[in-house]
């Protein structure tokens, strides 16, 4: 049986979420100036729609993200970094409140991730 795409809709090709994800974790683009940059050039991708597509595309990788975790639990050293962030429209929390991105390295697997709060085992 085949694995389910990682992309959610026909609306978006596999290649433009590789390209909407770069954008917005490596190079911090929000979705509403990489929905402007495709309109410039006549493509009609609403922010909403990218939204949900990277959602979505987070959803079906879950099973990935737990099988690096447990890689990196399984190592007999944790390297870790963690960094503040503010995010813009959290659920649950105030635009001044602060969110908790990581870099985590341990034997042959490095990881980023992020979550709203430093009170949580998912990462430890």
């Amino acid at each position: 049986m085949a694995a389910a795409a990682a992309t959610p809709t026909p609306k978006v090709s596999g290649n433009t979420m590789a390209y909407v994800i770069t954008s917005k974790y490596a190079d911090g683009l929000p979705l509403y100036r990489l929905s402007g940059i495709r309109a410039r050039h006549r493509i009609d991708l609403p922010r909403q729609t990218l939204s949900e597509s990277v959602l979505k595309a987070a959803e079906r990788t879950t099973p990935l993200i737990d099988y690096m975790i447990a890689g990196l639990r399984a190592g007999t050293v944790l390297h870790m970094d963690e960094t503040r962030a503010q995010v813009v429209n959290e659920p649950v929390k105030s635009a001044q409140s602060q969110s908790y991105m990581w870099v985590q390295r341990g034997g042959a697997c490095s990881f980023v991730g992020g979550l709203p709060g430093r009170a949580h085992d998912r990462w430890l």
